[in-house]
């Protein structure tokens, strides 16, 4: 099997990303891309080495990326599929006959456990640029800067000033960096492509409120729960190898790099299954 044009990728067979010195120059030479340049898609493509590539150009890769010792395997375009935008989802129900998604207004969606067509646990490091004035990845004044500019300098301001001291702030802006433990549900990918959706759940955004007399004290003894819910339910689904790791209570390792990373580590997964499936990749 083979794409429309003869396209093929060159993936990544491990669990975790390889040295991106070995990717870039192997992608260097069959590319004829800069070092930096192939560095930078080393970086930020750790599961999927190359796409779109010749018969010719995707066995040239694997041969210079084997002689480096990084593991990898030739899959036809056709082994991947498009990932819609993920949509946060904040409530649902684990019931035995369906997933059911409690929207913010409306009646409940239901969905056939059948229709998991893959479930993906991630660590994601996340960045964000906190700004002059308390305010997180956006633009324009603080809240401090807005109050002075709005109240005329007076009474008023005089006493508001007195009864709240001014915080020093930094003059530069900074990064605020988060690590999220987040689950996405994939329904109707693979086995149905007319129904397809793109579920983002944050351990610590979640109500479970179906837990009832289970629930925890913590979120992330929350969130564990829902994750075995979700796998016991929906036994058809492919489970990524981070879910695995997840559920089989392994310490983790290092987070993902970002969120555009984590989409690429699941279009990779499902690559990889397919890849499995067929027995083109032990």
């Amino acid at each position: 099997m083979q794409g429309a044009d003869g396209e093929y990728a060159v993936i990544n067979t491990r669990e975790r990303a390889p040295f991106f010195k070995a990717v870039a120059g192997a992608l260097s030479q069959t590319r004829a891309m800069h070092m930096v340049d192939a560095m930078n898609q080393a970086k930020k493509r750790p599961y999927i080495f190359d796409a779109g590539c010749t018969l010719q150009q995707a066995k040239a890769l694997w041969e210079l990326l084997h002689k480096e010792g990084v593991e990898s395997a030739i899959v036809p375009m056709d082994y991947f599929t498009t990932i819609g935008a993920a949509h946060m989802l904040n409530n649902a129900n684990c019931l035995p006959g369906s997933f059911e998604i409690q929207p913010l207004t409306g009646p409940p969606l239901q969905i056939d456990w059948k229709e998991l067509a893959m479930i993906s646990y991630g660590r994601v490091k996340h960045r964000q640029r906190k700004l002059p004035g308390g305010t997180v990845g956006t633009t324009g004044p603080g809240p401090m800067a807005t109050l002075a500019s709005a109240v005329v300098a007076g009474p008023v301001y005089a006493a508001y000033r007195a009864s709240h001291p001014i915080v020093k702030q930094d003059a530069k802006p900074k990064d605020q960096t988060e690590v999220h433990d987040c689950l996405d549900i994939f329904v109707g990918y693979i086995n149905n492509d007319e129904f397809a959706a793109h579920f983002r759940v944050f351990a610590g955004k979640f109500y479970y409120d179906y837990l009832g007399e289970r629930r925890q004290p913590t979120s992330a003894a929350n969130f564990r729960l829902f994750v075995e819910d979700i796998v016991r339910y929906a036994s058809d689904a492919i489970l990524t190898d981070d879910t695995r790791q997840f559920l089989a209570r392994r310490p983790p390792g290092k987070p993902i790099e970002g969120f555009d990373i984590f989409d690429e580590y699941n279009r990779w997964s499902v690559a990889i299954a397919r890849a499995r499936a067929e027995g083109k990749v032990s």
